[in-house]
């Protein structure tokens, strides 16, 4: 009869081991079946040898793991790190549930820690529970991990994966010194080694957990500030197309009056402005006409003058929104730090194979350190600028190079 009952509690558990692996399966249905039908035949099988063939219960535990492991990596898009981090969690599950459920009860019972005592009187009942609380925790445990999964880095995975390990090892090592009541230098060995080995992978899980909080933190940011500077981008554009229209109006309007009117002195004086207004900027990408037609007569306002060296062949492949974003930052800046020379050169070149901006403006002083970086003040507001040109680069796989010649600033990009 106990023979029986160790055999469908052994039974039990490798299903439930079985059940905890399927969650991540995410093959077909068919191959779901079947998955599940060779997992629970090779957990009982590495069962049965453990009871009639003489090995350790660390072997056993170590092929479970690995039955674990493999199942889900196979049946599953899940990485092997990933695999092996939900292969051990079972096992961590059994170790802590069986070993805190033996030393309470037996505190309960005996007020001392005696387990063979707490077997002999209480196993049954003690052991049914226990497969109880596992299922339980099993089915919470799969619900987390798939959601933890998603988030971290595999290298992060692989480090979790030892950290596990060694916390079953500890776990076996404080259960052996439990039941033999005595003083054994191995386990207790075991134990200091296993806690010291832990606490130096912890330590380096936490700072790799933190960093990368902080790079997505810093990614939100530049996302945010990107979004901004799409919105500004936008407003800036449709005040500025509405001026050109207005502009536009007052030139036909002139252009209508009598000559008693149009030859008074304010009339002539609009009319010779407006006849020194360039000729827009004409390609085949709108957004690259309308920042250079906007920023242009912008610099003009300011006494600058923008030359202009086009040759589009192909639209670039990237969004408008980040082509507005790029080239306003990127002339704002040489509008902005314009030296005494007062002059501006924009090269902008795209065909099938590449998309280059070289931007160049005049400078008095220089304004790239020996690293090759742009000096900024945090209270000048160029840094955010630099900062919104990089992520857009970035985020084309492109190259940026900042270079001073002549007293001339020059900013390079190339996406290909």
């Amino acid at each position: 009869m106990d023979n029986l009952f160790a055999i469908s509690i052994t039974i039990i558990e490798n299903g439930l081991y079985t059940l905890f692996y399927s969650h991540f399966f995410t093959h077909t249905k068919a191959k779901k079946i079947a998955a599940v039908i060779l997992c629970f035949i090779l957990l009982n099988t590495a069962s049965f040898l453990s009871t009639n063939v003489s090995v350790s219960t660390g072997f056993i535990s170590f092929i479970t793991v690995l039955i674990g492991t493999c199942s889900i990596y196979f049946c599953s898009d899940h990485s092997m790190p990933s695999s092996a981090v939900i292969g051990l969690f079972p096992d961590l599950i059994t170790a802590l549930i069986n070993s805190h459920l033996s030393i309470i009860l037996s505190f309960l019972f005996f007020g001392r820690i005696d387990f063979e005592q707490l077997m002999n009187a209480h196993g049954t009942w003690i052991i049914i529970l226990s497969k109880i609380l596992q299922a339980l925790a099993f089915y919470w445990a799969a619900r987390y991990l798939t959601k933890m999964n998603e988030k971290l880095s595999s290298k992060e995975l692989i480090l979790i994966a030892f950290m596990l390990t060694l916390s079953i090892i500890g776990i076996d090592a404080v259960e052996s010194l439990l039941y033999l009541q005595e003083f054994n230098g191995f386990y207790l060995s075991t134990i200091i080694v296993v806690d010291g080995i832990f606490s130096v992978l912890l330590i380096f899980v936490i700072n790799m957990i933190v960093k990368r909080n902080e790079t997505e933190k810093l990614h939100e940011m530049e996302k945010q500030l990107m979004e901004s500077q799409i919105v500004n981008a936008r407003n800036s554009i449709a005040s500025e197309n509405e001026l050109h229209r207005i502009k536009h109006d007052v030139q036909h309007l002139l252009s209508s009056l009598p000559e008693s009117v149009s030859e008074q002195p304010e009339a002539l004086k609009l009319q010779n402005q407006l006849r020194n207004v360039n000729l827009p900027v004409s390609t085949i990408c709108t957004p690259i006409d309308t920042v250079l037609n906007i920023k242009r007569e912008q610099a003009s306002a300011k006494g600058i003058q923008m030359i202009c060296l086009l040759n589009i062949i192909e639209k670039p492949k990237m969004s408008d929104d980040d082509l507005y974003v790029l080239l306003i930052n990127l002339l704002d800046n040489a509008i902005e730090h314009n030296g005494s020379e007062r002059t501006i050169s924009v090269e902008i070149k795209c065909t099938k194979e590449f998309f280059l901006i070289r931007i160049s403006n005049s400078i008095d002083i220089s304004v790239i350190d020996r690293n090759g970086k742009i000096k900024t003040r945090p209270s000048s507001g160029h840094g955010y600028g630099i900062k919104t040109i990089n992520t857009i680069v970035r985020t084309y796989s492109g190259h940026i190079k900042f270079e001073e010649e002549n007293h001339m600033f020059i900013v390079s990009i190339i996406i290909s």
